[in-house]
């Protein structure tokens, strides 16, 4: 039988190609499946946000030496990740240290050159850094795991909003209530200053 090269729909649309078995047919449909999700990509980052797109980047880290199990420079990424004191626009997804010369990471990033630049700057001297866009539709073994953090981060950022909203008509509803009762204060200390002078006279 034939069918479509994207769509596997029969009977065919042009062009055509013979599908042989199942096998070559699930073959088909994975890589129409990822030219399909390539495309809502693309049209999502379109329609998306004003902001600059957020790029998945591999950070190749190199030192001149192995002085030790783990690359001081990597130890310092490690302090920076765990403390998310990363430049803005800029998160650490995974840290991966070897006991060679040669380390990586993994950073969703704005500005892949700003974080090229605050990682020369702060890792030492001896290690050189390359940075690589990660094709993430190609990944395997990832996508769970940053669906997770970006989920979650999502959800803490919405969370924290939440709370200074609340924080903040907290105070402000704190403000008209010690308003009101210094009113009320004025107010009876007032009569009651009213009250004596009368008595008095």
């Amino acid at each position: 039988p034939l069918a479509c090269r994207s769509c596997l729909k029969r009977p065919a649309c042009t062009p055509q190609v013979p599908v042989a078995d199942a096998a070559d047919a699930q073959r088909w449909a994975f890589v129409s499946n990822v030219q399909q999700g390539l495309s809502e990509r693309r049209l999502s980052t379109a329609m998306g946000t004003s902001g600059p797109p957020t790029q998945l980047v591999l950070a190749v880290h190199t030192v001149e030496a192995a002085t030790a199990k783990v690359p001081f420079a990597m130890i310092l990424l490690l302090d920076f990740a765990k403390r998310k004191a990363t430049p803005p626009g800029c998160k650490c997804r995974m840290v991966v240290p070897s006991d060679g010369i040669t380390s990586v990471s993994m950073w969703d990033t704005v500005d892949p050159a700003g974080l090229h630049e605050w990682l020369a700057e702060n890792l030492g001297s001896d290690c050189r850094t390359e940075l690589h866009e990660v094709q993430e539709d190609f990944t395997w073994g990832l996508s769970l795991e940053l669906a997770r953090m970006r989920a979650t981060e999502k959800v803490t950022d919405g969370s924290m909003k939440t709370i200074g909203a609340l924080g903040e008509r907290t105070s402000r509803a704190a403000e008209v209530v010690a308003a009101g009762l210094t009113t009320a204060v004025g107010s009876t200390q007032q009569r009651v200053r009213l009250r004596r002078d009368a008595v008095c006279q």
